[in-house]
């Protein structure tokens, strides 16, 4: 069987690792837990150190992973699995962020708040490349 190189020649396979390519076909299977490590390449280094272990505890728990796979390929897949474990930490962020500003703390809140619409920015970065690698994957099929 022939692998495709790139993600462009994606056609609809049933989930196969062979060498450095990743294809998912999205029959309703989830990736195994060797495929889903592979899949964090997809990811930026900070993205993997910070949110890899979210990213692979998702692929592996959430009912809506095959639905997704399905929907946007492995790429984007990953990419919104990203996002979601970005979400945390805009909570965390939100919430040391309150603490200050209600302690009176303003001086310190304000950067924290900062940081949270930054984190959210980086959110809806994540969605809108997710969307795209869906749009690619499916235009590929």
């Amino acid at each position: 069987m022939v692998v495709p190189r790139s993600w462009t020649q994606v056609s609809a396979l049933p989930t196969v690792l062979a060498g450095d390519d990743l294809v998912t076909g999205g029959g309703g299977e989830r990736l195994s837990h060797e495929e889903a490590v592979r899949a964090l390449k997809f990811l930026t280094p900070v993205e993997r150190f910070f949110c890899g272990k979210f990213v692979l505890r998702q692929l592996s728990q959430v009912r809506s992973v095959p639905r997704e796979l399905s929907k946007y390929g492995v790429e984007g897949t990953v990419r919104l699995c990203s996002g979601r474990a970005i979400n945390l930490y805009v909570a965390l962020v939100g919430i040391v962020a309150v603490a200050f500003a209600v302690g009176g703390l303003g001086v310190v809140a304000l950067p924290l708040f900062s940081l949270m619409a930054l984190l959210l920015i980086l959110v809806l970065l994540r969605a809108a490349s997710a969307t795209r690698a869906g749009r690619r994957w499916r235009s590929a099929r």
